[in-house]
């Protein structure tokens, strides 16, 4: 007896990842780069949404709860890893089968089409029933695989973000729409209100209002979305309840849009900062974040790490306090996982450094997995603890099939260590 609801599709997913790229780096690079490296995100929007208004909806549970109408049981992308190899470790972070399909000819054709093909065929004689194949590629070669799968009553959906044929449309059961899965599985779109009991939000937004412009007048920096996040989250949670979409939102920076912040601003390119004009120093013209504006290529190996491993993404300056912090705490009173972090979490707050407490979570975690020792001297040494981080960081690229080498090696290590080194590596 299968333990998930009967009504949810089996599904199959393949991904004809060259071809969605090169189609959407065309209409707009920022869609691209958003498909490439965030395919949890709209791989999440797949399962849900993508076919609302096409029957397809989330279904009831007996225990009142609701599931997605789908479960992607396959995810398979094909890449040119000559072309495309920067984009593999997003994709195997988000749990997918990667077929690399170099080029075969001296005009750069790949095997792709013929290894979707012949995996199609493979799970469509699969043990497993899938009732729905998904083929996100706009190549109109598939139409002769759509027509075999619905001749085996078979759903399909298909997304094409360029030119597509009227057959390959006809031959499919649903398609995607580009301008949908940009707006709302790549997050392009204007964020719209959720309908709720108005005095509900109302309440909501004064309190969520009232979180961030105190935890705003606390630090001497722009406080990154991630704190904020987490202080709003459980801000609200105490007054209103749990919730696991935002009380309707379904993420942080669309709660935040709603608000009205009173003189405060926003910045909403990653990783996104709140920030007073009138006591923080920040350039919001140069159309990165601060730490990029520093130190550009340092900021460019720290945020593929923060995206591949979840490490936090904060300014080198900021890690070196954090280390400081959990040298004093745990030199004062010894460590605990949960008393330590909520007692660094309090004393960063102190020192005016934006750090969360699942931040501090995720630092102390890694570096017990890394086999550090607590007490072994009198004192905490902040390097030590900054350098057993760093390893597992490391580990967890590796896992992610990101080696760390060469320039960008240096670049990582100067990011989380660099200042607690003598001399402290300069940045502009």
């Amino acid at each position: 007896m299968s333990a998930f609801p009967p009504d949810q599709l089996r599904t199959a997913m393949f991904v004809d990842f060259d071809n969605i790229f090169s189609s959407l780096q065309e209409v707009d690079p920022e869609w691209a780069q958003t498909f490439a490296r965030y395919p949890t995100q709209w791989v999440r929007w797949m399962t849900r949404h993508s076919t609302a208004g096409q029957g397809l909806g989330c279904i009831p549970c007996a225990d009142g709860s609701q599931v997605a109408p789908r479960r992607i049981i396959v995810r398979k992308a094909y890449m040119n890893p000559q072309a495309f190899h920067e984009y593999r470790p997003f994709l195997v972070k988000a749990a997918f089968e990667v077929v690399d399909c170099p080029p075969l000819t001296q005009q750069g054709k790949t095997s792709t089409d013929i290894h979707m093909v012949m995996d199609i065929l493979e799970a469509l004689n699969s043990p497993i029933h899938y009732d729905e194949f998904m083929i996100l590629s706009g190549d109109a070669d598939f139409t002769p695989v759509l027509i075999k799968l619905r001749q085996y009553d078979r759903m399909t959906t298909v997304l094409s973000t360029g030119f597509t044929s009227l057959a390959y449309i006809s031959a499919s059961t649903h398609l995607v729409d580009r301008e949908a899965f940009a707006s709302q599985g790549l997050g392009f779109g204007e964020p719209d209100a959720p309908s709720a009991n108005q005095e509900q939000q109302r309440l909501i937004y004064a309190e969520a209002r009232r979180i961030i412009r105190d935890m705003v007048a606390e630090f001497r920096y722009p406080v990154p979305f991630a704190p904020l996040a987490q202080e709003v989250q459980s801000g609200l949670a105490e007054k209103f309840g749990q919730s696991n979409d935002w009380y309707g939102h379904e993420k942080f920076s669309t709660l935040l849009a709603q608000l009205d912040m009173n003189g405060l601003e926003v910045y909403w390119t990653f990783p996104g900062y709140v920030y007073d004009p009138l006591r923080h120093d920040f350039n919001k013209e140069t159309g990165h974040d601060i730490f990029h504006d520093r130190a550009p290529e340092l900021a460019r190996v720290a945020r593929k790490v923060h995206e591949l491993t979840d490490a936090p993404y904060l300014l080198p300056e900021h890690y070196k306090g954090l280390f400081e912090t959990i040298a004093e705490e745990v030199s004062e009173n010894g460590f605990s996982l949960t008393r330590t972090s909520k007692n660094v979490r309090d004393r960063c707050r102190a020192k005016g450094l934006p750090v969360s407490r699942a931040q501090v979570n995720f630092v102390l975690i890694g570096i017990g997995h890394q086999g550090y020792r607590y007490g072994r001297t009198e004192e905490e040494n902040p390097l030590d603890i900054g350098k057993a981080f760093a390893n597992n960081v490391n580990f967890l690229c590796k896992s992610s099939q990101y080696n760390l080498e060469g320039a960008d090696l240096k670049n990582f290590l100067d990011w989380i260590v660099g200042q607690l080194r003598t001399p402290p590596v300069p940045l502009r």
